[in-house]
């Protein structure tokens, strides 16, 4: 671990009611950049839907900074009202004014463009609040190398961006596997995505598995649950929606199943929390091979990538569902390895204690010096 030290740094961002992915990410890296010797303060304001209560909470973000370093956890509909980005945009600049070294997290850049005028609208709004974020930070921070070549695609310069994979928020789960002649389970992570071929996965489980379980969601009664459901059942397939799970719950169901699909045909990408899990707890994974796959992933041969076709992933799971077999074996310790060097919180918080370093020595070089407080 790279050992900085003695900065001050200072977390804020909006974030979701109830279940919010971002302020179990920027709670969990505080705690560990804090633990390694940093003085870290957050405030994280949750999102309303009132105009000047949004205003307000902006307001209180942007109040006096005393660090040396922010981190802006920035999600593209954290910060707006009714969808449009009015308030979170300023933060950074207004910090970077001040003299405080700015580093913007982008969980969620912009919205696709779709085909309603208004979604089009909404996402150039987005695309153009990013460049604004992105011209007050001094590095901004993503999930993947495509995110990354999309933001220097619109205009933000490649020495300010960087890629640091998202980690598991979910605790890991000692679990010996069990041997052969076990009931086999594929435990779906990410069933909500909406670039999922229903009935093709449908279609490949047939015959193969004894249960689907489909983890976390609001289950059945959403639209992709209702997929979900009708793919199934026309195909013989038995399946089981968790529902709303703790994370321990969650991290649970996870490394108790034989094995764990990613679903998207757009494949595992490193922005996947779910993957993450899956790999931390030594679950093999089966993800289709697109346009998101993560090369360094696939080159480590952490997870098992097939084409998009029924007869593919099939095949797959039923070479893996011998719970003890040699693949199986391989797949878990090689997802776990890769974890740990790549995905884990202790990879994120030394990625990001660099780039602490990097803009604290560059607002002593731009003739920035904040006053010490006596500690």
């Amino acid at each position: 671990m790279t050992q900085l030290g003695g900065q001050r740094v200072a977390v804020r961002g909006f974030v979701n009611a109830g279940s919010c992915g971002v302020r179990d990410y920027s709670i969990t890296l505080a705690d560990r950049i804090d633990a390694d010797g940093n003085e870290v303060s957050v405030a994280l304001r949750q999102k309303t839907t009132g105009l000047f209560s949004m205003l307000r909470s902006s307001h209180e973000l942007m109040g006096p900074v005393d660090q040396d370093v922010l981190i802006f956890q920035y999600a593209s509909f954290g910060g707006s009202f009714r969808g449009v980005p009015l308030t979170s945009i300023f933060l950074p600049i207004v910090s970077r004014a001040r003299g405080v070294g700015t580093i913007t997290v982008a969980h969620e850049m912009w919205p696709g463009y779709g085909r309603r005028p208004k979604t089009w609208v909404l996402s150039a709004m987005h695309r153009l609040a990013m460049k604004v974020v992105a011209a007050g930070s001094h590095r901004v921070v993503v999930t993947t190398d495509r995110r990354a070549a999309e933001l220097c695609a619109a205009g933000v310069s490649a020495r300010k961006v960087r890629v640091i994979p998202v980690f598991s928020n979910w605790p890991r789960i000692d679990w010996t596997r069990p041997s052969a002649g076990h009931p086999t389970s594929v435990c779906v992570a990410g069933w909500g995505h909406p670039r999922i071929p229903y009935e093709l996965i449908a279609k490949g489980l047939a015959g193969v598995v004894d249960e689907v379980i489909l983890l976390g969601g609001a289950g059945a009664s959403t639209p992709q649950g209702r997929s979900w459901a009708a793919a199934l059942e026309s195909n013989g397939v038995s399946y089981t929606f968790t529902g709303r799970l703790s994370a321990t719950e969650a991290s649970r169901t996870l490394a108790e199943s034989t094995v764990a699909l990613i679903p998207g045909s757009d494949g595992p990408a490193a922005s996947k929390g779910t993957l993450a899990a899956a790999l931390q707890n030594g679950v093999p994974v089966v993800a289709f091979s697109g346009l998101e796959t993560w090369p360094d992933l696939a080159a480590a041969g952490a997870v098992c990538l097939v084409p998009e076709n029924a007869s593919a992933l099939g095949a797959a799971i039923t070479n893996l569902s011998s719970h003890s077999g040699e693949e199986t074996l391989r797949l878990s310790l090689a997802g776990k390895a890769f974890y740990e060097s790549r995905m884990s919180v202790d990879a994120a918080a030394e990625a990001l204690q660099r780039l602490i370093g990097e803009v604290s020595l560059h607002q002593e070089s731009a003739g920035f010096q904040r006053p010490r407080r006596k500690r």
